[in-house]
């Protein structure tokens, strides 16, 4: 998928869930 839809996405659910964009990323970054 291209990272701006993979993006996206992330962001949607981020917002539906309360979260910044860079919050989610750290979670990806601590189960990596």
């Amino acid at each position: 998928l291209p990272d701006n839809y993979v993006s996206k996405v992330v962001d949607y659910y981020a917002n539906l869930r309360g979260f910044s964009l860079e919050e989610v990323q750290n979670e990806i970054k601590a189960t990596d």
